[in-house]
């Protein structure tokens, strides 16, 4: 069903959130515990990071064991698996909103791109220690894995379209902020609500993705969604790097992922507005409303 699909994505976001805040804990503190083995590994020394990252990739390897232990997942149906229904009409809007897909997941890419490699880097530039930096990002990630267990709740609500985008587009008045006055209680401000509102808006895009789309063309999508991100995200950390070296500043990457994700958040917003599956759940929802109201009225 849509809903237990729903609660089922924002569980598992919430629990990659709470992975990602024990990283990232455990990423800030390791530097400092390796300091007593010796003075190569002192902290804030390349030595010690390369031990950090190993750590990491370690208990990346432990990962493994249960992805190896999943069995196969239940059969799909023949209605699930089966050639699209309908005409060529149907055929075109199922590659149109494929495409629609893969397109918004560049541009977030693009904007995630921009300052995510960047903005441990940028915190310490501000004054703060790889120790406090990871106690932030465990924050957020707590912050994230908590809020996202309301997004299913919220997209009943307000709607699907109005809650991905508007907590997609949340974080960036804080970033576009940091343009004019960076600081680090701000610069930590905005790394939390950009962190906890992306959890937020993740098993919500996901589910959505699920509904929109039959079966075969939800897994292509998944892929082709997974293929553009990696790639956009490769070319623009890249570029954006650059530009921040030759610039000596961070504001053409704050400027860079404020940008693409409005444009993001506008793409998504225009395409779907008009869907035939937003339009019949927004009309079916109002007349829910309406029912609602006449029994109030008459009760």
């Amino acid at each position: 069903a849509d809903d237990e699909r729903a609660d089922t994505s924002a569980v598992t976001f919430s629990l990659i959130s709470l992975s990602m805040t024990a990283g990232a804990l455990v990423g800030g503190r390791l530097p400092g515990l390796l300091a007593p083995l010796g003075a190569a590994l002192a902290p804030e020394t390349v030595l010690s990071y390369r031990a950090t990252l190993v750590a990491g990739v370690a208990l990346a390897a432990v990962g493994l064991v249960p992805l190896l232990a999943i069995g196969r997942g239940r059969p799909a149906s023949p209605a699930q698996t089966g050639p699209l229904i309908g005409n060529a009409h149907r055929t075109r809007r199922v590659r149109n909103d494929m495409a629609a897909f893969v397109a918004v997941g560049a541009l977030f890419s693009v904007s995630a791109a921009a300052i995510v490699p960047f903005y441990n880097v940028y915190l310490q530039d501000l004054g703060a220690d790889p120790g406090v930096i990871g106690t932030v990002f465990s924050v957020a990630g707590v912050c994230g894995a908590v809020l996202g267990l309301l997004s299913p709740a919220l997209a009943r609500r307000y709607g699907v379209l109005r809650v991905a985008a508007g907590m997609r587009f949340a974080g960036v008045p804080l970033i576009a902020l940091l343009l004019f006055a960076p600081s680090l209680p701000l610069a930590f401000a905005a790394q939390i609500v950009r962190s906890a509102t992306l959890s937020m808006a993740w098993p919500v895009d996901s589910n959505f993705i699920a509904e929109i789309l039959p079966n075969r063309q939800r897994a292509t999508v998944f892929s082709l969604r997974s293929a553009a991100w990696n790639l956009t995200w490769a070319g623009a950390s890249f570029i954006v790097g650059r530009l921040i070296v030759a610039s000596g500043g961070y504001g053409v990457a704050f400027v860079t992922s404020c940008a693409f994700a409005a444009l993001a958040v506008a793409v998504f917003s225009l395409y779907f507005l008009r869907h035939p599956h937003v339009v019949a759940q927004r009309e079916a929802a109002d007349g829910r409303r309406q029912t609602t109201v006449k029994v109030r009225v008459g009760g």
